[in-house]
């Protein structure tokens, strides 16, 4: 179960290669980047898109809190380790780049955000990456591997490198992880000491041990609308001398567990179990291990509790492909809900900004004055959560506001659903939902008839 110990001498080496910032410089261009930095550039240049900086990590060591790097095309072979807080790293505006090397964000550098990158960890020392040490820190829209060399998501320390609050992993594909043949120690997201980590809406596969494993101590995390397939196992609820307590797995697709189970939980001889673990409504199947059941759910050493879980093959589109979207007969789309079709890491970047954050529905189709009308809809979690208020906003004839009818919380599936009497003027009324100013639906011409 434990994890390879951490070189303290490499660790040590690494937090002393980090650079002085320069002074502040912005992009002449290239949207919402501050410094730039390409394979053409120079550490000596300012940062600008006439003279690019060379490496990532002087890009890093470049910015100051609020302020956004971007990597033109190309390769960025060097590990990096961020130390300044508030800051974000991610392509330049219409391009692919690649961070190969250990990625390490040291404890008080919150608030950093890695986003549309493809992240390969492969580094001499063997050492998890990305490793989170820090607050708040958000990973989206990645390609995450590092060719089976070793763990990739190391979340927290139990030891002395800093405690983890509050990860973000949406969105991203992590996939080959852990040295093969498997050895039980390798991972692609190990949540050790954290409060609060969100994992959400990735592709999570191929790994040679857990996809997920919570342990030792992993507090309060979620796990929602992610596929975990094909890893040697699923998701995993343990501690040692501590434990892990309020974790909530609901709302994934978790199948073909290689060596053990989809879900399990472990606890050696003195530790206590783990309290208030939930997995819910995921849909599992596991055809190489039934001894815990077909849907390869294992409750033998306790800890957690399954309920409402759905046993299904999950109908992938192509899963020897790696496109693990939901086709529309898969049984498992209602557990998913707006994750069946959601494409994570850098493909999925573009598609999840270019759609909708809200979509709204109205019956019948044609209201009626006075009656009571239906008003559905669906948001999109990745980017409305789970317990947001939606509001239905109408504007009528002869209006030049909206007017909220009233709200509803989005539901674990994404869905929102309610139903009011409405009482319009004129023969038609526009129909809009709204979560925020930047999640917001189309609007809708709705027909009105007396």
């Amino acid at each position: 179960m434990r994890r390879r110990s951490i070189s303290n001498s490499l660790l040590a080496a690494a937090a002393a290669a980090a650079l002085l910032a320069p002074a502040s410089a912005s992009a002449s261009s290239g949207a919402h980047c501050d410094r730039i930095a390409a394979p053409n550039g120079s550490d000596s240049a300012t940062g600008t898109e006439a003279a690019p900086l060379r490496s990532a990590q002087r890009l890093v060591d470049s910015l100051t809190s609020g302020q956004t790097g971007c990597l033109r095309s190309g390769s960025y072979d060097q590990s990096v380790t961020v130390r300044r807080a508030g800051i974000t790293v991610r392509p330049y505006p219409g391009e692919r780049a690649t961070l190969k090397g250990r990625l390490w964000i040291a404890q008080g550098a919150d608030s950093v955000t890695f986003e549309g990158l493809k992240l390969d960890g492969r580094n001499s020392g063997e050492l998890p990456s990305p490793t989170v040490n820090a607050d708040d820190a958000t990973f989206r829209h990645n390609d995450v591997t590092n060719d089976h060399t070793a763990i990739c998501f190391v979340v927290g320390s139990s030891e002395s490198w800093g405690r983890a609050r509050r990860t973000v992993i949406e969105s991203n594909r992590i996939s080959r992880c852990g040295v093969m043949p498997a050895q039980n120690h390798d991972h692609g997201i190990y949540v050790e000491a954290a409060d609060d980590t969100r994992i959400v809406g990735n592709w999570i596969y191929d790994n040679a041990d857990r996809g997920v494993q919570l342990y030792p101590d992993a507090q309060r995390t979620t796990v929602t609308g992610n596929v975990i397939d094909g890893n040697g196992q699923g998701v995993i609820f343990s501690g040692e001398g501590t434990t892990s307590n309020d974790n909530t797995v609901e709302g994934n697709v978790i199948t073909n567990s290689q060596i053990r189970f989809n879900i399990e939980s472990y606890y050696p001889s003195g530790t206590p179990l783990g309290q208030r673990n939930t997995a819910t409504r995921n849909c599992v199947a596991n055809p190489k291990r039934t001894d815990a059941g077909p849907g390869g759910i294992d409750l033998r050493e306790g800890g957690f509790t399954a309920s409402a879980n759905v046993t299904a093959d999950p109908a992938f589109s192509d899963r020897a492909g790696k496109d693990f979207r939901l086709t529309p007969g898969s049984r498992c789309r209602r557990v998913m809900g707006s994750y069946a079709e959601a494409v994570p890491g850098t493909e999925g970047l573009g598609a999840m900004r270019r759609g909708r954050a809200l979509r709204i529905s109205v019956r019948p189709r044609v209201v009626r004055r006075g009656a009571k009308t239906l008003f559905t809809g669906r948001a999109d979690l990745r980017r409305v959560r789970k317990g947001s208020r939606v509001k239905v906003l109408i504007k009528t004839a002869g209006s030049k506001r909206y007017r909220t009818v009233g709200s509803a919380r989005v539901k674990a599936n994404g869905r929102f659903a309610i139903r009011r009497r409405v009482r319009p003027r004129g023969r038609t009324i526009r129909v809009m939902a709204a979560a925020s100013s930047r999640a917001r639906s189309k609007t809708l011409n709705v027909r009105v008839r007396r």
